[in-house]
């Protein structure tokens, strides 16, 4: 298919596209032997025309001699063996659904999702950094036949802004915000993404309404 197109393209513009050229050179040089005296004026007196004329004959032969070039090479190209792509996808897209329609959903505690099922699974401590997850967030789990588990905020619940501190306790190896009299645990992933130092102050987000031990970093002062 691209062969013939380049064909197309080549034709025209090594023929018709140049035969007038070539006519009108042709015609030019019989004048010339019946008229020298009108053409020595003429070469003497050169218009805008006929330079304009020149340059863009000589542009469109540069350019039919390249597409020539193009069109021979992929001639030489199409002889070899084709290439035999795997239009498959790497990844089935049905991967992508729950296993047998399996969706977990539960709150967060700080740290983990606690599930309707009563079990604690994990949330990955950057992803619930970068979210701002705050203790009693409703969330869902969904665990895709890959295995892989997806998490997904659905509920946000209501939340205050503090500020204070960031302290380390070493007994507990435990990162917190020290606010008001009170400390909030935050995770380390948190201090980390926002590159405090233990003594920065920092903004955390608590829940509005009910109390809480945990709280997620906003931002470093």
């Amino acid at each position: 298919m691209e062969n013939k197109q380049f064909s197309k393209i080549t034709d025209i513009l090594g023929g018709a596209a140049f035969s007038g050229f070539e006519a009108a050179t042709k015609n030019r040089e019989s004048e010339k032997s019946r008229n020298p005296e009108n053409e020595k004026t003429r070469n003497q007196e050169p218009t805008a025309n006929d330079q304009k004329m020149v340059v863009v004959r000589e542009a469109l032969r540069d350019i039919s001699s390249k597409l020539l070039n193009v069109a021979k090479l992929l001639d030489d190209d199409s002889s070899a063996a084709p290439t035999n792509f795997n239009t498959k996808p790497s990844i089935n897209l049905e991967d992508a659904e729950p296993i047998d329609g399996t969706i977990i959903e539960g709150v967060f505690d700080g740290q983990n999702m606690i599930g309707a099922d009563g079990k604690k699974y994990t949330v990955p401590p950057n992803y619930a950094s970068k979210s701002k997850l705050v203790e009693g967030d409703m969330m869902k789990l969904t665990i895709t036949k890959l295995g892989a588990y997806v998490f997904k905020q659905i509920g946000p619940t209501e939340r205050a802004r503090l500020q204070g501190i960031i302290v380390f306790d070493q007994d507990n190896k435990q990162y917190g915000v020290h606010c008001d009299g009170k400390t909030f645990n935050v995770l380390k992933a948190s201090v980390t993404f926002y590159k405090g130092n233990i003594g920065d102050s920092a903004v955390i987000l608590v829940p509005q309404d009910s109390p809480s031990q945990w709280g997620a970093i906003e931002n470093i002062i």
